[in-house]
């Protein structure tokens, strides 16, 4: 889990403990609101990373918001004639 993932899932268990002890009836437009407002934040699901090698070619891998840069170094290396060729990534 790496650093932002902890602080976000911090953030999520006090608002949770929060909203338990505080506990209002709400409307079901107080409700659908709120719902919105946790779609809009999870709206990017998945993000497009395109690898240039070298030699000009491209290679695209999609990957989910919530996997780790460590995935994307694995792809590249199954990507390249030898894996145990140091690369670095840039953007």
């Amino acid at each position: 889990m790496t650093t932002e993932q902890a602080k976000s899932y911090q953030a999520y268990l006090s608002a949770n403990v929060k909203s338990q002890s505080e506990k209002t009836l709400m409307t079901r437009e107080m409700r659908e609101a709120i719902e919105r407002e946790k779609t809009a934040k999870r709206s990017f699901q998945q993000c497009d990373v395109r690898i240039r090698f070298p030699d000009g070619t491209q290679v695209q891998g999609t990957f989910n918001s919530d996997e780790t840069v460590s995935e994307i170094y694995s792809f590249v290396r199954e990507q390249i004639a030898t894996p145990r060729q140091s690369f670095k990534l840039r953007t």
